[in-house]
């Protein structure tokens, strides 16, 4: 915690942001901050410990070109006075690490069972997603993800190494059997234009949040080129 603050003050200054709050919201692949400013409103800051800053700074790049056909909003990025979409940190400690700031989508998780309306406009949402995907092109960026079977299997060899932690061996080889019958499926696929291009990434319930009864897509940190599944 103490290393994400460090470098979310850093950022900060980066920035210039003049700042009114900062709020820790979560850790994963990166750290994020609540951000609350004076004159930008609500924005999202986030410290990329581990990840290349070309793809860093290729993320909003292609969001903007996502959502310009788009009539619902994805997270915008928000550059620092050089013009940059990232900024590099280097901290006390000698490490070195990128952060890039977005502005906030409002909205909040769904309250309990989504109501079919709900999944309705999801499902609406997703659509407006691929179609605006295919309307700008987007087939892939080189500092971007490729989502596919080479992806799928480096998941699996990952979760091997620490399976014990949380699964049995049994367990463990049901998953892994289902997974090999999931990319053998995948390798299948045919890459054309109505069924690949540029998608979310990690898409799933917790990615998605309602302003008031409209959906709205969060979390694109793992957007890159794939099949539409």
């Amino acid at each position: 915690m103490a290393y994400g603050r460090q470098a979310a003050l850093k950022a900060l200054q980066e920035y210039d942001l003049a700042w009114e709050e900062i709020r820790f919201q979560a850790f994963s692949e990166t750290c994020t901050f609540v951000i609350t400013t004076w004159q930008k409103g609500t924005c999202l800051l986030r410290i990329h410990p581990g990840t290349d800053r070309k793809a860093v700074e290729a993320e909003p790049a292609c969001l903007e070109l996502w959502g310009a056909g788009l009539d619902v909003p994805l997270p915008q990025g928000m550059t620092a006075p050089s013009g940059e979409r990232a900024v590099s940190i280097e901290l006390e400690d000698g490490h070195c690490c990128s952060a890039s700031l977005m502005r906030w989508v409002e909205g909040a998780p769904a309250s309990g069972r989504l109501t079919r309306e709900q999944i309705i406009r999801e499902g609406v949402l997703l659509a407006k997603l691929y179609k605006a995907s295919q309307d700008a092109g987007l087939t892939g960026h080189p500092d971007r993800p490729v989502w596919g079977e080479d992806s799928f299997r480096e998941a699996v060899s990952r979760l091997e190494a620490f399976h014990e932690c949380f699964l049995s061996e049994a367990e463990f080889e049901l998953y892994r059997a289902a997974a090999e019958r999931i990319v053998s499926w995948i390798g299948r696929l045919e890459k054309h234009p109505a069924a690949y291009g540029f998608v979310h990434g990690d898409l799933h319930q917790g990615s998605i949040v309602f302003d008031g009864e409209e959906p709205r897509t969060i979390d694109f940190g793992r957007c890159g080129s794939g099949l539409y599944l």
